[in-house]
């Protein structure tokens, strides 16, 4: 049985899209609650699986390569239609038939029934 490693690809690429846009490691791990070492390793991760290196980084500075600026712009785009998931249905339908309310039953006092 194959697994799938799409939550494993996930994790990568919101760790890659937040160091992107923080310019930092200890910015973005401060931003998601993450330990920076965590969003370094998932970069790792993603930059091998992907054959290609997304970040200049030195000490001082994170920058986008080319390569990662226009990963950047895949990463953040929303997923075309068929890759969406399907929203579940409504427990209101505004199409679908609805119910009448039922009227409440008659009040009850000292044993009688009130009309």
């Amino acid at each position: 049985m194959q697994q799938s490693h799409e939550p494993a690809a996930l994790a990568e690429m919101a760790a890659f899209a937040a160091i992107a846009e923080a310019r930092s490691f200890t910015r973005a791990a401060a931003r998601v609650g993450r330990d920076a070492t965590i969003l370094s390793r998932r970069l790792q991760s993603l930059e091998e699986r992907l054959g290609v290196r997304l970040l200049h980084r030195t000490t001082r500075s994170v920058s986008l390569t080319e390569a990662g600026a226009e990963f950047l712009v895949r990463v953040r785009a929303p997923p075309p239609p068929a890759a969406r998931p399907a929203r579940a249905p409504s427990p209101h339908p505004a199409d679908g038939p609805r119910r009448r309310p039922r009227p409440a039953p008659p009040a009850r006092s000292g044993g009688t029934w009130a009309r």
